[in-house]
């Protein structure tokens, strides 16, 4: 981990006042990584339970009206569960960032062709090192 460098000590210091702030953001990057995995029901399943928990749960019907002038929509919100401000802020920043790391994820699909075949490139050689160290499946 290039965190754990020898140069990077003071960093460390400031950023981890205990050894169980690195162990939260040992364990809060590991699970940003992890939901990375978009084909993964338990990963979607992870991300949408977090952002339910830190936003609550919305209903969204639309109702078509046989008269008048298009439709409407009726929301309905279930709050998320109580709990002090600091754990709720926190929730909803790992329920934000779970969705950015699932985006940034698949942005490369949308980049020029060139860009494209080059991060494609890359991830190949990384699942295919991974097969090599009996760590994966055989990428083809």
């Amino acid at each position: 981990m290039i965190l754990m460098r020898p140069e990077l000590e003071r960093l460390r210091l400031v950023m981890f006042p205990t050894d169980d702030d690195f162990v939260e953001f040992r364990t809060i990057v590991t699970s940003l990584i992890m939901t990375t995995d978009i084909g993964n029901p338990k990963a979607t399943q992870v991300v949408t339970r977090a952002w339910e928990e830190a936003f609550g749960e919305y209903d969204v019907t639309t109702q078509q009206q046989l008269e008048g002038q298009g439709s409407t929509q009726s929301f309905s919100h279930h709050p998320p569960s109580k709990q002090s401000d600091h754990e709720l802020d926190r929730e909803r920043a790992f329920a934000v960032l779970y969705y950015i790391m699932r985006s940034s994820d698949v942005l490369h699909l949308m980049e020029d062709w060139e860009t494209h075949v080059k991060w494609c490139k890359r991830c190949y050689i990384e699942f295919r090192a991974a097969y090599l160290a009996g760590k994966g499946t055989d990428p083809g």
